[in-house]
């Protein structure tokens, strides 16, 4: 589960671009003693966020949940974006050391990140979205600028990337405001203690056809309830001329 802090580094979830994990993964880590295998297997543990799912006793394994890891087609189509992997030390055949990697099955329900199809826009329950809330803290802005990016890989249809920025529209319930969802933009910035993160603000940006549309609405609400053609209010002019020559005729007749 993650969690965060004021004072204390935070950690990141593993993922598939990190040189560290391609080196478990790709097994390209080799150590003359097992010892040194478990130091740096400590040392990749407490890199990451480990799982929360598997107590780690012995020191010789940790489960690390790791974005882009080893998804086959129907666990992409099925919302997954990464998988757990159980990361151990392995004897090699010319009798070294490396780390090692295997993926353990379990369900998308348990995974920190994940993408939920039916839902068209993300609301404060996705994970990037989490993280903007907490106002998490990013050692480097490469990984800011990632997650950023990737909730817009996520939902392209309502997303704009821009440079360390990110235009959205998110569910967002207010009360008194009818409409559920509201247009936000996301961007990257500094810390005064160090580090990075992501803020948020509401877009109140209004394009001009929204402004002339709205603008004509108005308009069309304060205006008369009976609209009519030419042909009608030449029909109505002359009713009217009628009747006003008629009053003059009978207001001449009543003085005489």
């Amino acid at each position: 589960m993650e969690q965060s802090t004021e004072k204390t580094k935070k950690k990141n979830l593993a993922n598939i671009k990190s040189p560290i994990i391609q080196a478990v993964i790709n097994q390209t880590y080799v150590f003359p003693t097992k010892s040194a295998a478990l130091n740096k297997l400590s040392y990749v543990g407490d890199r990451f966020i480990r799982s929360s799912l598997t107590n780690d006793l012995d020191g010789t394994s940790c489960v690390l949940w790791i974005r882009g890891y080893d998804i086959s087609p129907e666990e992409q189509e099925g919302g997954y974006v990464g998988n757990y992997a159980l990361i151990g030390v392995e004897l090699t055949k010319d009798k070294k050391y490396t780390l090692s990697a295997s993926k353990l099955p379990i369900e998308l329900e348990k995974h920190p990140q994940r993408i939920r199809k039916k839902s068209k826009h993300p609301d404060w329950g996705y994970w990037v979205l989490r993280r903007v809330q907490k106002n998490w803290r990013y050692e480097d802005i490469n990984d800011a600028y990632s997650d950023l990016m990737q909730l817009a890989q996520d939902y392209p249809d309502v997303s704009i990337p821009s440079q360390n920025k990110v235009f959205t529209i998110i569910y967002h319930k207010r009360e008194g405001v009818e409409n559920p969802l509201m247009r936000i933009i996301l961007e990257l910035d500094s810390l005064s203690e160090g580090g990075f993160t992501i803020r948020w603000q509401e877009n109140t940006y209004q394009r001009k056809d929204e402004k002339a549309s709205k603008k004509a609405e108005k308009l069309e609400e304060n205006a008369p309830p009976q609209q009519v053609g030419r042909f009608t209010s030449m029909v109505m002019v002359k009713q009217n001329k009628r009747k006003n020559i008629a009053d003059m005729v009978q207001k001449n007749q009543d003085e005489a």
